[in-house]
């Protein structure tokens, strides 16, 4: 049969034993939050960043549509600049040839 000494030293021991377990599972947990969080942070970024190159692709997207939309818009009014200078350009002539006419020939 063990002394009074020897059963307080085992359960000092024992009681070291079950400190030292305590620490290293609460060193474990630490760990593990550390890492889940580190996880969720990252994931996290991911997302902003998704989201951000998202939004900019939405928007360049959007400035390519209105530019080909100008550059449509422009081409029209060029084209109608042209049939106009084309029809006036009749006109011009038809009303230069009556003027020359009208002073040099005739006058």
């Amino acid at each position: 049969m063990k002394t009074v000494v020897e059963q307080v030293k085992d359960a000092e021991e024992k009681a070291e034993e079950k400190i030292e377990q305590a620490r290293e599972e609460k060193q474990e947990i630490i760990e593990e939050a550390r890492e889940k969080a580190e996880e969720k942070i990252e994931k996290a970024r991911k997302r902003s960043s998704e989201k951000k190159e998202k939004e900019l692709e939405d928007f360049e997207q959007e400035l390519e549509e209105k530019k080909q939309s100008i550059i449509e818009e422009a081409e029209k009014e060029a084209e109608e600049l042209r049939r106009d200078a084309e029809e006036n350009e009749d006109s011009a002539v038809e009303f230069l040839t009556e003027k020359f006419t009208e002073e040099f020939l005739e006058g």
